[in-house]
């Protein structure tokens, strides 16, 4: 019975493109997550963690490889932390005062126009 628990947990995981922490590679961290086309980090925030005003918090977790919040490319993995009740006000406030530039990003690659924008990424 756990067996077959298990299987379909990482059928759904797969499905829904988090993917299972690795052991012992992110420590405090919560998953990882593939970026995949048209997905900005308002929605993998939305996605992973319930909410889409927490992309600052998965933008900070990654910093090595996102220097702009408004570029993701498709097949970047994506740590996503775990963000404590007490400091989601905190992270809604920081994404609140957050401004796009007016450029959209442009490329083969380019998973994401700027976090909670309503343009769809080139192909």
């Amino acid at each position: 019975m756990s067996r077959a628990i298990f299987v379909f947990s990482a059928i759904l995981a797969i499905a829904l493109g988090v993917m299972p922490p690795r052991a012992g590679a992110d420590g405090p961290m919560g998953s990882q997550y593939v970026v995949k086309r048209g997905q900005t980090l308002s929605v993998i925030a939305h996605d992973a963690l319930g909410d889409p005003e927490l992309w600052p918090a998965i933008y900070r977790a990654n910093r090595d490889q996102i220097k702009d919040p408004t570029v993701l490319h498709v097949g970047q993995r994506l740590s996503i932390p775990q963000v404590a009740r007490a400091e989601r006000a905190r992270v809604r406030r920081e994404a609140a005062a957050f401004t796009a530039p007016g450029v959209t990003p442009e490329g083969p690659d380019v998973a994401a126009a700027p976090p909670g924008s309503s343009n769809s990424a080139t192909e």
